[in-house]
């Protein structure tokens, strides 16, 4: 599919450089836990089952990133952008417990698609949106061993990010989104006939406790990144067509997430220029344009499991190399001084005392 804009796309090249972000491409990365409501969020944002077309695609055997693009041309410019969305695995799609698999998928697609441009950081191209899913229930406080291990399924997503280059420090392209978020709204009611208290007041309570729990984990895994990111909060409802319902906060569901995507993309560059591209998928986000895109859907597999055989391969290769033992061999008086201060030693390398 191509990505070419028309020749009035000046501007969007122009704020390329800028922005970080690419002028005839707009990128919104999924990540998070299998179950967590991930395809169900972008259909109910659409207004379309437009994620659901990546099923008739390759099995979970295969792939590792699935993408579903389409190209939009807006009415206004006539210039056509291509919007991906990129769905990665989680800890529990690939059985994993340690989320390796997510994090070698996150490298090698940081390597593919948006890779180092080899200057200045200012000079990077980075994701336009990167949307962190995690359900109500699985935000909770994480049992860890920090900074290399967490158990949470918020904590396992942004340690796998931490190391993967896709964040950008300088301009956010970040969204945390909790999922399901009115699961426990019938026994807060069941309680209020017994303690009598607000489920309004005890559910804001308890969304201030998750979003407390989700900065505080961004901040110890990645400290450099000042500003928190936006935490936005989710029902899906019983079907798509459903209404959006209004959370007890007040806020509607999805068009909450739609303003915090919005929020990112519409934020300028260091000298006020926009990301229009980005601009440009915003209309196609509302789900106003969806229907007439349809025609132009694809499926890809930016990522398979034999890249990341590859990608392990060349890494325990590089492993090695750095590991490998030296080739030097200490003289009998240098062995005795060695003896005399230190004592006799072990090397785990080359499996010796000495």
């Amino acid at each position: 599919m191509s990505t070419q804009t028309s020749t009035g796309s000046s501007q969007y090249d122009a704020a390329t450089t800028e922005t970080g972000r690419h002028a005839g491409q707009v990128v919104l990365l999924l990540v998070g836990h299998s179950g967590h409501g991930k395809s169900t969020m972008v259909n109910r944002l659409l207004g379309t089952d437009l994620l659901d077309v990546a099923e008739d695609g390759p099995g979970p055997t295969t792939k590792v990133i699935q993408r579903v693009e389409v190209e939009h041309t807006s009415t206004q410019s006539g210039v056509t952008v291509n919007i991906a969305f990129d769905d990665t695995p989680g800890d529990s799609d690939t059985g994993s417990a340690d989320g390796v698999v997510n994090s070698d998928a996150l490298d090698v697609y940081k390597s593919r698609h948006f890779p180092d441009t080899g200057g200045a950081s200012e000079n990077s191209i980075y994701l336009n949106v990167i949307l962190l899913v995690v359900s109500w229930d699985s935000v909770v406080e994480d049992a860890h061993n920090a900074p290399d291990y967490f158990t949470s399924a918020a904590g396992k997503t942004m340690q796998a990010l931490s190391s993967s280059g896709l964040v950008d420090h300088s301009r956010p392209n970040v969204v945390v989104v909790v999922t399901k978020s009115m699961s426990s709204w019938d026994d807060l009611v069941d309680d209020e006939e017994d303690s009598g208290l607000d489920p309004r007041a005890s559910w804001m309570l308890e969304a201030k406790t998750r979003k407390d729990i989700i900065v505080g984990l961004q901040r110890q895994i990645l400290p450099w990144i000042s500003a928190a990111w936006d935490v936005v909060f989710v029902e899906h409802g019983r079907t798509r067509d459903a209404a959006y319902p209004r959370l007890p906060n007040g806020e509607w569901s999805h068009p909450n997430l739609f303003d915090a995507i919005s929020k990112l993309i519409r934020r300028p560059g260091v000298h006020g220029r926009e990301d229009f591209a980005g601009m440009h998928a915003l209309d196609f986000l509302t789900g106003v344009a969806v229907e007439e895109s349809l025609a132009q859907i694809e499926t890809r597999v930016p990522i398979t499991q034999d890249d990341l055989i590859v990608f392990r391969a060349q890494s325990r290769a590089s492993v090695s190399a750095v590991l490998r033992p030296s080739r030097y061999q200490a003289n009998l008086e240098e062995q005795q001084i060695a003896k005399r201060f230190l004592g006799v030693t072990y090397n785990p390398l080359s499996g010796t005392f000495g």
